[in-house]
């Protein structure tokens, strides 16, 4: 009776939806008695999803309630390992404050997927190394952001502090961490199928995201060949050197003619000036 006045409903209009999202859910959510009414587990259970769902309706209302408001521009961005922590943050930080009414989103595919998403024009931008690209007349277009070297990332256990450059002969020595080829550049999945040729099995570490690798690498089970564009900023417990191996093109694939084009191109530019200096500092 109480919930039905705050409501402002009556009481059998109340029992009677408690009862229709009863037979929905399949459970009983309360107990109820001439005197009492006390929440099942089930019903403590639901408790949180009711919440979320309350405020999700309530978003909904309340981002048309101001009329400013209503202009949301999406920009979808595909990546299959975000790029360096420092380099994510403050390109959108500096997007926030020159378009406050973009709203960014990021999707986390394979390579395979993302090349795909842009094609369909389902993403604005993806992260990708320079490929050539199948269509004669494509509709796409790319930006090199910077020439992104190739590095050796483990523990000390077999990356001392004096070896200042790796080659292909000093990892034919120690075990390998591989990452997923669907979830690296084409460079690094070409250097992978090289030196794991001939390996024995127990000296290769699978990984199918660059957390896994990056855990396993700092645990002492192996060297991992990564582009130093993914690479965190700072790792106290992981050593990060060089590796013999020319630095190669990473940019951003986008859609030419999109709708909110100007917008895409912006976040571009902005990601180019912030790698450029990344580079300068290399």
């Amino acid at each position: 009776a109480k919930a039905a006045e705050h409501m402002n409903i009556s009481q059998p209009a109340m029992t009677h939806q408690i009862r229709t999202l009863e037979e929905e859910l399949q459970v009983k959510l309360f107990l109820r008695t001439t005197r009492t009414v006390d929440i099942t587990e089930e019903g403590l259970s639901f408790l949180d999803d009711a919440k979320q769902i309350v405020s999700i309706s309530q978003s909904a209302v309340n981002r048309f309630a101001d009329a400013e408001s209503r202009e949301i521009i999406r920009l979808s961005i595909g990546c299959s390992t975000y790029l360096k922590p420092d380099i994510m943050i403050e390109s959108i930080r500096q997007l926030r404050f020159l378009h406050p009414n973009v709203h960014p989103v990021f999707y986390r595919l394979s390579n395979p997927k993302l090349m795909d998403s842009i094609r369909s024009g389902s993403l604005d931008a993806v992260f990708y190394s320079k490929i050539p690209l199948k269509e004669k007349k494509s509709s796409l277009s790319y930006r090199e952001l910077l020439k992104s070297h190739v590095v050796c990332v483990s523990s000390s256990d077999f990356i001392s502090e004096d070896i200042s450059l790796f080659r292909k002969a000093d990892l034919e020595k120690v075990p390998l961490i591989l990452y997923s080829p669907a979830s690296i550049s084409p460079e690094i999945a070409n250097l992978q199928w090289q030196l794991s040729r001939g390996r024995r099995p127990d000296e290769l570490y699978f990984c199918e995201d660059f957390e896994s690798v990056i855990f396993l690498a700092q645990a002492g089970y192996g060297v991992a060949l990564l582009p130093e564009i993914f690479l965190p900023v700072s790792q106290t417990d992981i050593r990060c050197v060089p590796f013999d191996y020319s630095p190669f093109s990473f940019g951003v694939y986008y859609q030419r003619s999109r709708t909110h084009e100007s917008v895409t191109r912006d976040f571009i530019k902005i990601l180019e000036n912030i790698c450029l200096q990344q580079a300068a500092d290399f």
